[in-house]
């Protein structure tokens, strides 16, 4: 799979071969949403409260500006780990970006559901992540990748979506709650998993060299986000 070339906008994940639903199944995303639809298991529940509506929600221009950011970082991030594959030594690690790949354009097709008939100003790309997006495509090796993905990546997505969840209206935003605890507890499993497989590349007669090449990689991705502030709604 190519890498997009580093200036250019997100061309569309295409159909994901994740067996995740497909983001329009299920009940109407603008209809009611059931109680235990929006319970998450474990530790989030507690971060996943909605905010009352008396001045901590977002407005409906930011909220969608999100929906339109979202949607645009998740189909350039499945490029770009979906780039990685083809030269990913460690069969391990390979099996892993593909899967994680399909995740993100999973969650690409999910925000793209709700952009629909947004207002054309709202719906625009996040060109903020451009340099971002090219350190990513530049990394070589497992590791390093690795250790940008799930030491960078994959931990400032969970805050970005855990922020914008923090505030979405009791009132209006619940469709849009459902989704977003859909989109946190993938990422959070691919986030542990992929965490697991690069604390295996560790140990060994080569695992201090492994981590230079981890701290080198992260560094590098870390510096790049936070010029542009993280991922959308950090």
């Amino acid at each position: 799979m190519a890498s997009p070339p580093a200036g250019a906008g997100a061309a569309s994940p295409g159909p994901a071969r994740d067996p995740r639903p497909d983001p329009g199944d299920g009940p109407d995303p603008g209809g009611p949403v059931l109680d235990e639809e929006l319970a998450l298991d474990g530790e989030l529940a507690p971060d996943g409260e909605l905010a009352p509506d008396d001045g901590a929600a977002l407005t409906i221009e930011r909220s969608a500006r999100l929906v339109a950011a979202w949607a645009d970082a998740e189909a350039r991030l499945y490029q770009v780990v979906g780039g990685w594959v083809a030269s990913t030594a460690g069969p391990d690690v390979k099996l892993f970006l593909e899967s994680c790949s399909q995740h993100h354009a999973w969650r690409a097709r999910l925000w793209e559901e709700r952009k629909r008939g947004l207002p054309a100003q709202f719906a625009s790309t996040y060109d903020e992540l451009v340099p971002v997006i090219a350190g990513l495509v530049g990394l070589e090796g497992d590791v390093g990748r690795l250790s940008a993905y799930c030491r960078v990546v994959l931990p400032r997505a969970v805050v970005g979506y855990r922020s914008w969840l923090q505030r979405c209206s009791l009132s209006s935003d619940q469709p849009a709650a459902r989704a977003l605890r859909m989109a946190m507890a993938d990422v959070v499993a691919d986030w542990e998993r992929g965490s697991g497989l690069l604390v295996s590349y560790m140990g060994g007669e080569s695992g201090e060299q492994a981590a230079g090449f981890a701290a080198a990689a992260t560094r590098e991705i870390d510096q790049l986000l936070a010029r542009v502030d993280g991922w959308p709604g950090c």
